[in-house]
């Protein structure tokens, strides 16, 4: 739950589109996402960055919000856009400096990568679609 608050508070996605990434219903997610508010609001561990010491153990952890974040942007899970390159782009910027971070990285900015030409290729068609029916 703290990896799914993580997405709606600083990644800035939905709920839905927390829920999506975890294939459970939106109605689950909200819950889980106001118990690990709950969670903060009632620790008493200051909420701030961890001493430098404790950060290689949360590595794997920020690598999943920001795969998980890329992957909403790579193909969206909801609205009329297919994908959000604010999103993959901000995934691969804010990755962290780590040798397992760059792993992590080259395995996302490869399919960023063609993200200009998906778009471009996706306007193409809807252009000859409209194009053939006007």
């Amino acid at each position: 739950s703290a990896i799914a608050l993580t997405l709606r508070a600083v990644g800035g996605l939905t709920t839905g589109e927390v829920s999506s990434a975890f294939f459970v219903p939106e109605a689950t997610m909200a819950q889980q996402i106001s118990r690990a508010k709950q969670r903060i609001k009632t620790s008493v561990v200051p909420f701030g960055m961890p001493p430098r010491s404790e950060l290689p153990g949360r590595l794997a952890a920020v690598l999943q919000v920001l795969y998980l974040i890329f992957n909403e942007g790579y193909t969206t899970s909801s609205g009329a856009a297919l994908n959000r390159p604010d999103l993959t782009s901000e995934a691969i910027r804010i990755r962290p400096d780590a040798p397992r971070a760059t792993g992590s990285t080259r395995s996302t900015a490869s399919p960023a990568s063609r993200g200009h030409t998906r778009r471009a290729a996706s306007r193409a068609r809807s252009a000859g679609s409209a194009a053939r029916m006007g």
